[in-house]
């Protein structure tokens, strides 16, 4: 996965339309506590596209001249939330997964998560860019994210890149952590010969044991 830069400002001036009651207060709170990271958060929220905002307010808020006083770590998490905020905008509304997995790469650059990188994922399995999928479940499982989906999701990435022995260990990782799609993708092989010695008594034994865990992953979605 290539170097991203860094994300800067992507507008001037807010426009006169775009000033709202919740900048009016977040200005009216900064003149109380300038230093007040909860009174940014909220203004994180409030700012979001599906509330009226816009990425242009966003970006107001990252670049007021009162962040100079908080702490380097308050300013990393600020950005992180701002840029995170724009990532779900771009991946469930503006459906643009490209600058989805773009704007949460460079969240998870600004602090380090686990959840960044699983929405840059996300998108990446839209896009089918395997190799990203692939780099960003590494990084997640170097941050300490041992979950059954990371393995299976590498797993699925490594099959899609044809690198099948990579996803077979990765299939049977996760299978160890009981996630129902690794079983029916090692049954699959198991079944069909396909990658793995044809057994079929293995590929039913996998499929069986999946169904209940496959089961009560649908209800929990719910």
């Amino acid at each position: 996965m290539g170097s991203i830069a860094k994300s800067e400002p992507e507008s001037g001036p807010v426009p006169q339309s775009a000033v709202s009651l919740p900048l009016h207060l977040l200005n009216l709170a900064l003149k109380v506590d300038p230093s007040s990271v909860a009174v940014r958060l909220f203004a994180v929220g409030a700012f979001s596209q599906k509330w009226g905002g816009s990425f242009e307010l966003l970006d107001h808020l990252q670049a007021r001249p009162e962040n100079s006083k908080l702490k380097a770590a308050d300013q990393s998490y600020l950005s992180y939330r701002i840029l995170m905020e724009k990532a779900d905008h771009q991946r469930t509304i503006a459906k643009q997964q490209r600058e989805a997995m773009r704007y949460a790469i460079l969240a998870h650059q600004a602090c380090s998560s686990k959840d960044a990188l699983w929405l840059a994922s996300e998108s990446g399995n839209d896009l089918e860019d395997w190799k990203t999928v692939r780099d960003l479940m590494t990084q997640s499982l170097a941050l300490g994210d041992s979950g059954a989906y990371i393995y299976s999701k590498r797993g699925f990435a490594a099959e899609n890149l044809g690198d099948m022995s990579a996803a077979v260990q990765d299939y049977e990782k996760a299978i160890q952590l009981d996630q129902a799609r690794a079983m029916n993708r090692i049954g699959w092989f198991y079944e069909t010969g396909r990658h793995l010695p044809k057994d079929l008594k293995k590929a039913k034994a996998l499929y069986e044991r999946a169904i209940p865990r496959s089961m009560e992953t649908s209800i929990s979605s719910r």
